[in-house]
């Protein structure tokens, strides 16, 4: 009975320590070949965590399988800390090599409309209210609805908006989907790539203080494109056990999107990296990547060159989504040149399905 049990163990064991693996590396596999990995990718923190109580199960259970647990942590070392960035003290870099700093904020704002109740009940608008709060040097946003355009149900005043661009005396909302307040002059930029749905990309180029010139890049790549049928689907699956009719639809409507989503985005994150490879200078990126940690579309558009501020900055698992159930960072800033994120850290207002995610950079 002994030896089944030990069999048993090293069964689960090895199994799950083969799919942590898998999942943490499924990012390498370009979607447009295979669309499997990049959906599987999404279990790895799941799978990380199911490692960790099994391996307090094997202390009790089996104590040499413990072994097997630890090893595989070290192989998906890097993935993890990727996801999961353990940087409890960003303040102490050296900042000797840098004379000044700017906060920077990316934030889909879903339309400027309160996203827990589709109307504005406070007085004046609460995304507006909270990006002013926050008081960040440089505020970018993607789902922007031009502020003049916004009807009275959003709480939207002429008082709100002046004080708005009082505070940021340089904004730009070329588009419905993209936008910039800033407190510094900035020229804005465009580029010319494939035009794909719910893909947006424009640039700025900003005269930071010390005569130092930024250029920053805002996208938003494809969105999943769920349903409210599909969000309700997933939400029932997460309830209880889904029957064989739930699994179906699963395999034939939830992951089939998934699947064509990230095939998508792999093909809009090569259309910025070869707008990345056309700039020069300090440079950062950032948006709603609609994708998680070191997916395919964030490993093109780092390349060899391009930083995570996130995890260099960053700590815990720093989950920017939040709604229907699906909790993941998909929010990125990624930087490359003559700068040094000091923090970076996500803000929990409530009024957006996406949380903004806040940097600080030296430079």
């Amino acid at each position: 009975m002994r030896h089944l049990s030990h069999l048993i163990a090293t069964i689960v064991n090895v199994t799950l320590a083969f799919l942590t693996i898998l999942a943490a590396y499924s990012g390498l596999v370009n979607p447009q070949q295979w669309g499997a990995p990049a959906v599987f990718a999404m279990t790895f923190p799941y799978l990380v965590g199911a490692m960790l109580v099994l391996m307090i199960v094997d202390i009790w259970w089996y104590r040499r399988m413990v072994l097997v647990v630890v090893v595989t942590l070290f192989i998906v070392g890097r993935p993890l800390l990727a996801w999961c960035p353990l940087n409890f003290s960003p303040l102490s870099i050296d900042r000797t090599p840098y004379t000044h700093t700017f906060t920077l904020m990316t934030y889909n704002v879903f339309g400027l409309v309160d996203w827990q109740t589709d109307s504005v009940t406070p007085p004046l608008n609460p995304t507006l209210q909270a990006i002013l709060s926050t008081d960040a040097d440089i505020v970018v946003m993607q789902e922007l609805r031009g502020l003049k355009k916004a009807g009275r149900k959003d709480k939207i005043s002429p008082q709100l908006v002046d004080s708005v661009y009082a505070r940021y005396p340089y904004h730009s909302n070329q588009t419905d989907a993209l936008g910039i307040f800033s407190k510094y002059p900035f020229k804005s930029v465009s580029y010319d790539v494939k035009k794909m749905p719910t893909f947006e990309i424009e640039g700025y180029q900003i005269e930071l203080p010390g005569e130092v010139k930024l250029t920053l890049v805002n996208v938003h790549l494809q969105s999943i494109g769920l349903t409210n049928s599909d969000r309700k689907l997933y939400r029932d699956m997460t309830d209880r056990l889904p029957n064989r009719t739930e699994l179906k639809e699963v395999r034939h409507d939830l992951i089939s999107k998934l699947t064509h989503a990230y095939r998508l985005r792999a093909e809009q994150a090569e259309e910025v990296r070869r707008v990345l490879d056309g700039i020069e200078g300090d440079l950062i990126l950032c948006g709603d990547f609609n994708d998680i940690p070191l997916s395919y579309a964030q490993r093109t558009i780092m390349g060899a060159d391009m930083r995570d501020a996130y995890r260099q900055a960053g700590l815990g698992l720093g989950i920017s989504y939040h709604a229907d159930r699906l909790y993941f960072r998909i929010d990125h800033i990624l930087y490359r040149g003559n700068l040094q994120p000091l923090t970076m850290s996500r803000r929990t207002f409530q009024t957006s399905d996406h949380y903004p995610m806040v940097a600080t950079f030296a430079y």
